[in-house]
């Protein structure tokens, strides 16, 4: 073998191996996000820390939870089928939102952070035991998501996070999460469009959800 062709077997032969080291990365992020993912829609509350977690939100001055607590907010996990699924406690407190915020500015309490996990317990908390929440549906959830205006601000460039390519990651815990952290500027979107805070029932935040997660 020439020097020359024993100089490109070995140029061909680090070319080779970058490209398999390239490959090999993108499998492991591949598959270390499909972990992540999996998780975070698959996360286990636990109504200890859910509990723990509802007081030190003082969330008991105002709502009662199967009769401890105060009477200003609605009761919360006493009704069937009214908080007891991941996406009725969601739309619960998506549709109170700005009363609940009211209420804690005006009694001193600063507005808190909620991570996924820490949304997974509070519905166990609250909803007590568990129910299932229905299938949803891709297309009304397109119908719901452009009728509450949230394609106004998410697809297109507003500052708000972009939910046209969130690669199947949206779940009803996420979306509590985002509600909390980026609710103050939502609002202000919305009022600076002359647009009313929208109320969602436990079917949209599921059909909603559904169609963020077609759209991969």
């Amino acid at each position: 073998m020439t020097s020359f062709s024993r100089a490109s077997a070995a140029l061909l032969s680090g070319l080779q191996s970058k490209a398999m080291r390239r490959t090999i990365l993108v499998v492991v992020a591949i598959v270390a996000g499909s972990l992540t993912l999996h998780a975070a829609q698959n996360l286990v509350g636990d109504a200890g820390r859910g509990g723990k977690f509802f007081q030190e939100m003082k969330c008991l001055m105002c709502h009662t939870v199967r009769g401890a607590g105060g009477k200003v907010g609605p009761e919360l996990g006493a009704q069937a089928s009214v908080h007891d699924s991941p996406n009725a406690v969601a739309g619960a407190m998506w549709s109170h939102a700005i009363k609940m915020w009211d209420a804690m500015t005006k009694a001193g309490v600063q507005r808190p952070k909620i991570s996924e996990q820490q949304a997974a317990d509070l519905v166990v908390y609250i909803a007590g035991k568990v129910q299932a929440d229905k299938p949803g549906d891709v297309k009304r959830g397109q119908q719901v998501y452009q009728a509450k205006f949230c394609a106004s601000c998410h697809d297109q460039y507003s500052g708000a996070p972009d939910f046209t390519k969130l690669g199947g990651r949206a779940s009803t815990y996420w979306m509590v999460a985002g509600m909390w952290e980026h609710g103050a500027g939502m609002l202000s979107r919305m009022v600076a469009r002359n647009t009313t805070w929208q109320t969602l029932s436990a079917q949209e935040v599921g059909d909603i959800l559904v169609y963020l997660n077609s759209r991969k």
